[in-house]
């Protein structure tokens, strides 16, 4: 499924991500499946194996941090916000997890100002 999805057959490796998740459903083949649907623009795929990385893993930022890039990359900003809120609050000792978080955290906070003010007008 790697191997495919390196060589930007999205399709094969969303295969095949299916077939190793029946298999044997690990956090991180499930992470990995998750943002490669994303690649594939198969957001509601995405989301179910994102989902299931961070409630199998829910102690863990980064599995946060893929699901709420998954709600960005589907434009539900405000879950996106929620699900890094909750990453940013887990005890964790990266530190660069952490400020990658609080960057994404940003990012989203802008684009929900931007809609906003684009609205507004």
């Amino acid at each position: 499924a790697c191997d495919a999805e390196l060589s930007g057959d999205t399709e094969q490796a969303l295969k095949l991500f299916a077939a190793a998740i029946r298999m044997d459903e690990q956090p991180r083949y499930l992470r990995r499946a998750a943002m490669c649907a994303v690649t594939g623009k198969q957001l509601s795929v995405a989301e179910e194996y994102a989902k299931k990385a961070a409630d199998l893993c829910e102690r863990d930022a980064s599995y946060l941090r893929v699901l709420a890039d998954v709600y960005r990359a589907s434009s539900q900003l405000e879950q996106a916000r929620e699900v890094l809120q909750r990453a940013l609050n887990l005890d964790t000792e990266n530190d660069i997890l952490h400020g990658e978080i609080s960057s994404d955290l940003a990012t989203v906070d802008e684009l929900i100002k931007e809609i906003a003010a684009k609205e507004g007008n």
